[in-house]
């Protein structure tokens, strides 16, 4: 129900930017809508009014010159990620030592696997059993007349 009360109210006030319905819609579970739509107006047109680049002509070169005091930003531990807050500089340089006397090792890994998958993609693969006719490229002197060119395994 409340939320029907809410849209209806959004529709029918027109003044209201997009923005602001917007701003109302994302935080419907912070407040109670109907009591404080007002102040929200309120906090929402004194932001903008604060922040309007065209109207204040607050624009980032004068901040950056100095006429315009600009907002100083509270960089506290809070912001620290864990990545930064777990990080150890010896226990760092202990493993890219390690990794690095790795690389040799690896790097013969891969040429012997690259050696062996270019060897044993000319060869095809053959299972030969006992008896089983094969060509044999014997020459002149080792041949036996009576079998021909296929014999015997």
């Amino acid at each position: 129900m409340k939320e029907k009360s809410l849209k209806g109210e959004i529709t029918k006030r027109r003044e209201l930017t997009w923005v602001l319905e917007c701003f109302l819609y994302v935080t419907p579970h912070v407040v109670d809508r109907e009591k404080s739509l007002e102040a929200y107006e309120e906090r929402f047109s004194k932001l903008i009014s604060e922040s309007d680049s065209k109207r204040n002509r607050m624009t980032n070169q004068r901040l950056a010159e100095g006429k315009i005091p600009a907002p100083q930003a509270n960089m506290g531990s809070h912001l620290c990620s864990s990545r930064r807050g777990n990080f150890d500089p010896e226990g760092n340089a202990n493993a890219s030592q390690v990794n690095l006397d790795l690389v040799e090792e690896a790097r013969e890994q891969t040429c012997k696997q690259r050696a062996a998958r270019r060897y044993n993609t000319k060869i095809r693969p053959r299972d030969f059993r006992e008896n089983d006719l094969v060509w044999t490229m014997a020459g002149e002197a080792r041949k036996r007349r009576e079998e021909g060119k296929l014999t015997a395994n």
